[in-house]
């Protein structure tokens, strides 16, 4: 049976992009705790109703979202957020507040004052990011992609506002009188940064051209260039490299590195110079997943990286509904595929593969509906991580069905923990499918009872 996973994911908006660093997605629907906090301890939890009520009244705003990035879209609930109290909202460096490309995010009434800590203010429109009419103080955050219908796409300022060790990108960032507190970055010129407290102005943050990866860590994220061709497209290190400020900088960036890396943390929210393995998944696995009557799993390497197969079956599952799925044709769906090995008990992640909502496959969408039941998703060259079909199939109870099946180079199979077993298997593998929007997981568990093949190039295993 199905208990709402604690899982680690977010993302009503994957999509959302965070400057400097990873951009990422996630948010979700539902309740928050009053008296200032946002959220019971999960991402969807965390929602625009939350955040109203949060709001009311002012004083300190924080946010209790589970340990992974969240973004909200206020554009699906009230929209811009009018600020008539005096407050302060502290993202933690794992929120973001977006206007979805409809509204503007935040506003805020004369003789108010409004901090903003640590948060990514994204994609608003019209109103753009904040428009100010009192005292505005931001520190160590992101406003990212935000328009306006004059002036000032990420800050429209007609009151009093300092910026510190914040980057505001792109386009026509600032309107009038916005002081520079130091250490922040200007895609334009329009904020009046200045190089002598440590800032950048129409200054090209130098981001990976490639947009929104799997850069390791709970999203995807942006990274910073660290050279020309690194990644590839870039034509150069990252100005924000080592150019933020140690005082403002958080513990961890976006993707949980600990900063600074070396002497000075980067501006923004994600650190360069170091590499997480790509997978997007959980580190660890959620206990709160759809379960399945019958499972299977198998995967086989080769010498030929080519001939490598994956393959997993979630058969006779409970009864979820169709909407637990999501919509991956038109809501934005994306599927994570999580492999963990249990090491004296201990798991540990192995595989991750993304697949993402949309898209063609060849001259044919790869999503598909399957009638009023759910999903099929079909690349017979394989994605960017092999996976060539994925299944997702309501019903009465004993009828649903999940199957995922990959292959070819691409295929992040892992390697084989010795010359004689693919996994350590003590007590269990475990095989996990998380989706976005929603946020549901389906999981099966194979002990050794269940075992029918695990040494260097296979392993096989059948429930019950």
């Amino acid at each position: 049976m199905k208990v709402r996973a604690h899982v680690l994911i977010a993302s009503v908006t994957w999509d959302i992009a965070v400057m400097c660093a990873a951009l990422f997605i996630v948010g979700v629907p539902s309740i928050a705790r009053a008296a200032g906090v946002v959220g019971m301890g999960t991402a969807d939890t965390c929602t625009d109703a939350g955040l109203n009520t949060a709001l009311a009244g002012g004083g300190l705003v924080t946010f209790d979202c589970g340990a992974d990035p969240v973004t909200i879209d206020i554009s699906t609930g009230t929209g811009t957020k009018t600020i008539s109290a005096d407050t302060t909202i502290d993202g933690g460096s794992l929120i973001t507040i977006s206007g979805g490309y409809r509204v503007g995010v935040f506003s805020v009434n004369a003789g108010v004052t409004f901090t903003v800590q640590n948060l990514t203010v994204a994609n608003g429109w019209s109103g753009g990011g904040i428009f100010n009419n009192g005292t505005l103080t931001v520190t160590n955050s992101t406003f990212f992609d935000n328009t306006a219908t004059d002036s000032g796409d990420g800050i429209a300022n007609d009151g009093t506002a300092t910026l510190t060790n914040t980057i505001v990108a792109p386009g026509g960032n600032c309107s009038t009188g916005v002081t520079d507190g130091g250490h922040n970055l200007d895609s334009g010129t329009s904020c009046g940064f200045s190089e002598a407290n440590g800032s950048l102005s129409n200054t090209d943050p130098q981001l990976d051209p490639a947009g929104l990866q799997d850069n390791g860590g709970p999203t995807e994220t942006v990274a910073l260039c660290t050279g020309a061709g690194v990644p590839a497209g870039c034509t150069g290190a990252s100005p924000a490299i080592d150019a933020g400020d140690n005082t403002y900088c958080p513990a961890t960036d976006q993707r949980g590195v600990p900063r600074p890396y070396g002497s000075t943390c980067d501006i923004g929210a994600y650190e360069s110079g170091v590499q997480l393995p790509p997978t997007g998944c959980p580190q660890m696995p959620s206990d709160t997943c759809f379960s399945a009557g019958k499972n299977s799993v198998k995967l086989r390497a080769n010498v030929s990286a080519a001939k490598r197969q994956f393959a997993w079956k979630w058969n006779k599952g409970p009864l979820p509904l169709v909407q637990d799925f999501g919509d991956p044709v038109n809501g934005g769906t994306r599927y994570k595929l999580c492999v963990y090995d249990e090491t004296g008990g201990s798991p540990v992640l192995k595989m991750g593969t993304t697949v993402r909502p949309g898209g063609l496959c060849g001259a044919t969408p790869c999503w598909s509906a399957l009638g009023s039941t759910g999903w099929s998703y079909k690349n017979n060259t394989g994605n960017a991580d092999g996976i060539m079909k994925l299944s997702l199939k309501a019903g009465a109870a004993g009828k649903p069905k999940v199957q995922v099946i990959g292959g070819g180079t691409s295929l992040p199979l892992p390697t084989p923990i010795s010359g004689t077993a693919f996994f350590d298997q003590d007590p269990a593998v475990i095989v996990q499918l998380y989706s976005s929007s929603p946020i549901n997981c389906w999981s099966s568990t194979f002990d050794a009872s269940s075992t029918r093949a695990n040494n260097e190039m296979r392993f096989k295993a059948v429930t019950p």
